[in-house]
């Protein structure tokens, strides 16, 4: 953890790979920030941290799907913020899942009661932030949970992952404002108002979820 203008060095065999990012401290919830900060003191003890192959290598296989899916997205060279905040809350995501141990949080899952008001609470604050940029870690940070504990709650409850959720969410947004639109309007520029810049992605997400191509949506 640096201060602006603090210099960072380290100290690798010649043959190392290495990956960095830099994120504001501001992208990290509270109870995650607290998390890194007490896996950084370990850290002080046993400075490199081994990782089973299998783990990395499933974190290096987001981390490919991930910046590929930033590169795709011309937006992002545009600096929109969706395309922003999605790339730097994955990013955090897998940050924390090489960093965090194993069993983290699995002794303190709340009691399914809890997980399912999580959920619904979910729900409420997607239903009223359906104009703006909305990721996970927005609902991490407006319900004071961790990251983990949302996904849990998500796959227990609701059978699905959060991010999976948010998706679901713009696509039936989009869904009804195609509904409501002449079809003069581009498909792809209602795509794009919630989000989905690229648009052979979202078509198929569309037809994924509802088993027809935006094209063969009824138009006002």
């Amino acid at each position: 953890m640096l201060r602006g203008g603090d210099e960072f060095v380290a100290h690798l065999p010649c043959d190392s790979e290495v990956v960095a990012f830099t994120f504001e401290s501001s992208l990290v919830a509270e109870r995650e920030h607290i998390t890194l900060l007490n896996l950084l003191e370990r850290m002080h003890v046993q400075p490199v941290r081994p990782l089973l192959a299998a783990r990395y290598q499933a974190a290096m296989g987001g981390l490919q799907r991930l910046l590929s899916l930033a590169l795709d997205r011309e937006s992002l060279m545009d600096r929109d913020p969706f395309d922003e905040k999605a790339l730097a809350d994955g990013l955090m995501g897998m940050l924390l899942d090489l960093v965090q141990p194993d069993d983290f949080d699995n002794h303190a899952l709340p009691q399914m009661s809890t997980q399912s008001y999580i959920v619904r609470k979910s729900e409420e604050i997607a239903a009223e932030s359906i104009d703006d940029v909305l990721t996970v870690l927005d609902l991490c940070h407006q319900l004071k949970i961790s990251r983990r504990t949302l996904q849990y709650s998500f796959q227990n409850i609701a059978g699905t992952t959060p991010t999976a959720y948010l998706r679901s969410i713009r696509l039936n947004a989009v869904r009804r404002f195609l509904m409501t639109t002449p079809s003069t309007l581009r498909i792809g520029d209602a795509a794009a108002q919630f989000g989905f810049c690229h648009f052979g992605r979202f078509s198929a997400y569309y037809q994924q979820q509802f088993h027809e191509l935006p094209s063969q949506t009824p138009r006002a």
